[in-house]
């Protein structure tokens, strides 16, 4: 049996919808999720309740630090367990009920993860919410047949006050076709209904009482601002924009030899340096440096090059959606320690005075590379890749 309690500044959580993987190669690792255990702790840190689950099974767990990141007390989240003897695989399905967690079987470890729908919250949620959450992952649906999403979810779950919110722009038939998306959908566990009704083009996330429906776009756009701090000192670029994308959990759509345009240098060492940045300023300052564009669609981001999207006015560049970010300046500050610390601005971010005097240097390096590049009659020359475009 498992309990949790509440304790100043601490809350004893763990518990969630788990999804198990159930190929280990040779079955060994299967074997001893098969095993029981038997474990009593009270107020004990999560990581300590995993620490004697493997000293007693010997299964190695791998708690992901985004699980820490999500739950609402991060490291300090506690646990009170009274395990009388049970499988761990058992264990742990009973243990993690209602909390917004999962696990899997990864490389001969246990992994613990938050839950797509923990994820989709796109930062640390309450206690509220994750109460809230544990109830659509655990309660089944009764009937749909009222086709009113919060009094459906209230019978599943008990709880009263669902409020579920639709994009402000929508037409009375686009709420309708929702609404008959959701009476089709099979039933089954809530959070699962939830999906199913969404379709392809929408999905949802949880604040606070509300369920939020949006379009999967929006919910990229959502991720992208989780900040992160980063640092590549010789990495193959597209290293950086995987690792990126994994952060935010979106897919990275590339367009067919994209990379192919970009000199070797930068295509396969690159420098990139962030603290405390979103992903989407992340993107935004690789677009500065390399000419590659990330927009955004329901499928993830696409990688393509940013001359494709015309330019617009200075002061308007990487404003409106879909656009091109236009100039991004890059200064560079020696440190104390011997290192470079790499500012990066754009023109929104300057004065007036400072915007008319970059776009007047722009224009003289527009016209220097003229020269270099184009014939007078504006043909290009028969050696037209700049210098540090070249390839001996």
């Amino acid at each position: 049996m498992v309990t949790k309690r509440i304790v100043p500044a601490v809350w004893g959580i763990l518990s969630a919808c788990l999804i198990a993987s159930a190929q280990d190669g040779g079955g060994a690792l299967q074997r001893k999720l098969d095993n029981p255990v038997r474990l009593t702790k009270r107020d004990t840190p999560l990581s300590l309740v995993f620490a004697a689950l493997s000293a007693q099974s010997g299964v190695k767990f791998d708690v992901s630090p985004d699980t820490y990141r999500f739950l609402p007390y991060g490291q300090d989240t506690r646990l009170d367990v009274n395990l009388p003897g049970q499988s761990l695989r058992d264990t742990l399905t009973k243990m993690l009920p209602s909390e917004g967690l999962s696990w899997d079987v990864r490389d001969d470890v246990v992994r613990i993860a938050p839950t797509e729908p923990l994820y989709r919250i796109a930062r640390r949620a309450t206690f509220e919410e994750i109460t809230r959450l544990g109830l659509l992952l655990t309660s089944k649906l009764k009937d749909t047949e009222t086709k009113d999403i919060a009094e459906t979810l209230a019978a599943a779950t008990g709880e009263k006050n669902w409020k579920v919110i639709l994009p402000p722009d929508w037409e009375e038939k686009q709420v309708r076709q929702l609404q008959e998306q959701f009476a089709k959908a099979p039933t089954g566990l809530s959070a699962s209904w939830l999906d199913a009704g969404c379709g392809r083009e929408l999905t949802w996330r949880l604040d606070g009482d509300r369920i939020v429906i949006l379009s999967r776009k929006d919910q990229i756009l959502r991720q992208l601002e989780r900040r992160v701090s980063l640092e590549y000192k010789d990495a193959p670029l597209m290293t950086v924009l995987l690792d990126l994308a994994k952060l935010a959990r979106v897919k990275l759509v590339p367009e067919p030899g994209v990379m192919n345009y970009l000199p070797p240098a930068v295509r396969n060492h690159f420098k990139f340096v962030m603290s405390d940045a979103s992903i989407d300023q992340a993107l935004k300052v690789i677009t500065g440096s390399t000419g590659l564009e990330f927009p955004v669609s329901e499928e993830g981001i696409a990688v393509r090059r940013a001359a494709d999207i015309p330019l617009g006015a200075l002061e308007d560049r990487g404003t409106a959606p879909g656009a091109a970010p236009g100039v991004f300046i890059q200064t560079v500050i020696p440190t104390s320690a011997g290192r470079e610390l790499r500012v990066f601005f754009v023109p929104m971010d300057m004065s007036p005075e400072l915007q008319a005097a970059m776009e007047s240097e722009r224009e003289r390096i527009m016209e220097e590379l003229k020269k270099h590049y184009l014939t007078p009659d504006g043909q290009p020359k028969k050696d037209d890749a700049p210098p540090a475009f070249r390839q001996n």
